[in-house]
């Protein structure tokens, strides 16, 4: 069997703030002094405030910027039967359900960017150099006075900086290969390995993980333990739990047990209802008191 899926999403920002910076060349003198002998860079910001005032006042839209996100993804089950009959209407709960070998997918997330246009502005730097004596007095209270005064130390202009007010920030594109192994009747192993693409600089990077998750699976009860490596460096344990509709977990045991160091903690839940074909039931008996009555003349064959 084989499944393809697309989704969109619609997407608006609160807020978004980015700096580029291809080149910097510096030398700290001391305390007070910094010499920058090139210096290529850009700033793109689109706050919820007043840039001539402290303080996070709202002014203008809501959502200062918006966009299109979009997801694709293959799957390939492999059943441990193949029905050759089409369901064709009928009661849902007289199906014979077919459970699956294994799955293999691949997917591509978070393909998209934000557009940020309302009070926003750009501020670009190229080929830069200054040497900046009493770098320790720079003083300001609001992100105007910041801007120009960093476009005057550079350029000696206190609008030469400004270069535009509209930016993008790209979504954190990564690319997904996942895989799910049905071991016995209620044990499943899965995997997936997530590795961040960025088509842009100015986009946001989703940290690369390879994990493999071995679970204990019911209708009612559902244990896992991720075991995982995060960035491709750092190895996790976790562990999560199912009680019908409700899942809690982390992907950081080791922390909670004192086994690693502290620099970070993590907990998740989710609630979850699934539609599931149900189970007819008759007083009398028929055709729903089977889920293979009426099924006599179903072929299957094994591949």
């Amino acid at each position: 069997k084989l499944t393809l899926g697309v989704t969109v999403k619609k997407l608006w920002g609160y807020g978004g703030a980015s700096v580029k910076t291809n080149n910097v060349d510096y030398i700290v003198l001391n305390d007070s002094t910094i010499s920058i002998r090139n210096l290529n860079a850009e700033v793109g910001f689109s706050l919820p405030m007043n840039y001539d005032e402290t303080g996070f006042n709202q002014v203008g839209r809501t959502f200062k910027g918006s966009g299109i996100g979009l997801d694709l993804g293959l799957v390939y089950t492999k059943k441990k039967q193949v029905s050759s009959r089409v369901w064709r209407g009928g009661k849902l709960c007289s199906q014979v359900y077919d459970d699956y070998i294994y799955r293999l997918g691949i997917s591509i997330l978070d393909i998209g960017r934000i557009n940020y246009i309302d009070n926003a502005q750009t501020h670009t730097v190229q080929d830069a150099s200054v040497f900046w004596d009493e770098v320790d007095t720079l003083n300001f209270t609001t992100m105007n006075q910041l801007m120009t005064e960093l476009s005057t130390v550079l350029y000696g202009d206190p609008n030469a900086s400004y270069s535009g007010n509209t930016f993008k920030i790209g979504l954190p594109t990564a690319l997904s290969i996942q895989a799910d192994y049905h071991v016995t009747e209620l044990l499943y192993v899965s995997g997936f390995w997530i590795h961040p693409i960025r088509f842009n600089m100015n986009s946001l990077r989703r940290p690369a993980q390879l994990a493999v998750v071995p679970r204990f699976e019911t209708r009612f009860f559902e244990l896992s333990v991720p075991l995982s490596v995060y960035e491709y460096e750092y190895p996790r344990v976790g562990l999560a739990a199912r009680f019908y509709f409700f899942t809690i977990g982390t992907e950081r045991l080791g922390t909670y047990l004192g086994m690693a160091d502290m620099n970070g903690l993590d907990i998740y839940f989710s609630i979850k209802f699934s539609l599931g074909k149900g189970s007819c039931r008759s007083l009398f008996g028929g055709a729903c008191s089977n889920s293979n009555f009426g099924n006599k003349t179903l072929k299957r064959s094994s591949f």
